[in-house]
């Protein structure tokens, strides 16, 4: 048996080998120690006979390891940005572990349940693969369900082979935790209870092998997009000043926009590009978008010259003024405007899913009080519309702002709303608040959504990463962090997108590929058995 301190450190060594499976201070990523790192935590949480307490202090040691490990940008960020102490940043820290991997917690508190239920309706079968799945299952429902702030998924790691990940467009992240599951539990119960599963150990060797097989083909009928995205690197003490009405703060901005607006365009035959972008909330200033839709004003003066002098159409970060209220409570969107050629404004998005304690807070009819206690808190209003852009090429695109774009679930609906489907998504962040790694955790996370969609994503962002990532998940030209500089490519794009089978189906693909896989387990068992009878006949 292993004693406590060795069974303690053993659960930290899990959580910072789960964290390393991410982008973190080892400036790269290990896929398989997430899976590990798990296995660890999972030995001593279904460890016969033992105490809650001990149970939950192993959880414990893994979050807190998994939290230093991998969110260690956490103080600093509230220290700087926050002005916290020291020491009350990083207890706020030590807090913020009990919901970074929220589903483990809620596993943790459910424990008992899921046991009695499978201890009613699935003990008396003979199989450990009944186990195995019931498990798998469990997990893959808490992944999907349990709110999540910046979701850490056990198959989220996968994406560091995103070229080779054929299954991704079929069945997207839920099936790579499902495969994750299936072999963690599958070793652990070898381990702990010499049962083993050959079968899933066969599943998951399969699973490995049919990825490259699957890969999508790339599209031969392309249309093509000049874009330019610039990357202004606005420092965001400068960024406050300009939001608090800061007239020198706003000129040096638009100053620091306008010059790479009007540097030269020169990509294959292009002399200008067909599209130019900034990132979320580039414009410090609200805007009307009634307002412009109506005539009643004009687009900023800045926004008409760079149009004027480039012939482009333009997309822009911003703020839309939902009511002219002197309290900041829900006076405005975070929006997206997209403006023609000719200065008119021809469609905006707002922003659905704000960040809690950044945006709002969780606490529904109390935040109107709580925002006159909390002035730091931006308190948006909720989108509801979900827009389907066009340019004047006839290109169609969505614009999902931010960390929008983390949750697959989301993006679907956005995707799904439109009979039309969007030919590449256009994605609009400021990470400039955290330090690193986390816009590598972001940007590594979003992988995901091209290879589950197959389709391009154009990512502009205020500090980086600005790149193109490719609709196999593989990053095109990038600009790192902190450069103050243009990207300009040719974005190439499907004259046609099909839905892939995971934006039609999403989970229930997983939830039905596992069933199968059980249903054909058991009928094998079931002939092993009816063979073994003629036999002994």
């Amino acid at each position: 048996m292993i004693n406590s301190i060795k069974r303690y450190l053993l659960c930290a060594l899990g959580g910072l080998f789960y964290c390393l499976g991410y982008p973190s201070f080892l400036g790269t990523e290990i896929a398989v120690l997430p899976l590990i790192g798990t296995t660890f935590l999972f030995y001593f949480l279904f460890l016969k006979g033992d105490s809650k307490k001990k149970k939950w202090l192993s959880l414990f040691f893994f979050l807190i390891a998994f939290n230093f490990g991998g969110y260690y940008w956490i103080p600093k960020t509230l220290q700087v940005f926050g002005d916290l102490p020291v020491l009350v940043s990083y207890l706020a820290s030590i807090l913020s572990s009990l919901i970074i991997l929220p589903q483990f917690i809620v596993f943790l508190l459910t424990q008992k349940y899921w046991e009695k239920l499978y201890l009613k309706f699935l003990k008396k079968l003979p199989l450990i693969e009944f186990e195995i799945f019931f498990y798998t299952a469990v997990f893959l429902l808490l992944e999907n369900t349990v709110p999540q702030q910046f979701p850490s998924h056990l198959g989220h790691s996968w994406v560091s082979y995103s070229q080779y990940l054929g299954l991704a467009p079929l069945f997207g992240v839920p099936i790579f935790s499902a495969i994750s599951y299936l072999l963690l539990f599958s070793v652990l119960f070898s381990f702990s209870r010499k049962k083993h599963s050959y079968f899933c150990y066969f599943i998951a060797l399969f699973f490995l092998l049919l990825n490259p097989l699957l890969v999508p083909s790339k599209s031969q009928k392309t249309k093509e997009l000049p874009i330019r995205i610039s990357q202004a690197s606005i420092g965001n003490y400068l960024k406050l000043e300009s939001e608090s009405g800061d007239l020198n703060s706003i000129e040096k901005i638009m100053m620091f926009f306008e010059e790479l607006a009007y540097q030269p365009y020169q990509v294959g035959s292009y002399q200008n590009p067909e599209l130019i972008m900034w990132s979320e909330t580039s414009y410090p200033y609200s805007i009307s978008s009634k307002a412009l839709f109506s005539k009643q004003f004009y687009p900023p003066l800045t926004f008409q010259n760079i149009i004027s002098k480039t012939g482009s159409e333009f997309l822009t970060g911003g703020y839309d003024q939902r009511s002219n209220s002197l309290n900041h409570f829900e006076r405005d969107y975070n929006a997206v405007f997209f403006f023609n050629n000719q200065s008119e404004l021809k469609d905006v998005y707002h922003k659905m899913k704000l960040i809690p304690f950044g945006e709002t807070l969780p606490f529904g009819p109390l935040n109107k009080i709580l925002s006159q206690l909390v002035p730091n808190i931006a308190f948006f209003s909720v989108g509801e519309e979900f827009t389907l852009f066009r340019t004047k090429s006839h290109i169609s695109f969505i614009t999902p702002i931010c960390y929008e774009l983390l949750y697959a679930d989301f993006i679907r609906e956005y995707l799904n709303h439109n009979d039309e489907q969007a030919q590449f998504i256009a994605n609009l962040t400021n990470d400039s608040w955290y330090e690193d790694p986390e816009p590598r955790q972001h940007l590594y996370l979003t992988r995901w959504r091209a290879i589950e969609f197959n389709i391009p994503i154009v990512r502009s962002t205020n500090t980086g990463f600005t790149t193109l990532i490719l609709p196999d998940g593989t990053l095109g030209p990038t600009l790192d962090r902190n450069k103050r500089e243009n990207l300009d490519f040719v974005l190439k794009v499907s004259q046609k997108r099909e839905k892939t089978l995971y934006q039609r189906w999403g989970l229930w693909g997983t939830w039905l590929l596992l069933t199968l896989l059980l249903v054909l387990r058991f009928i094998f068992w079931k002939g092993q058995s009816l063979l073994l009878k003629d036999r002994e006949a």
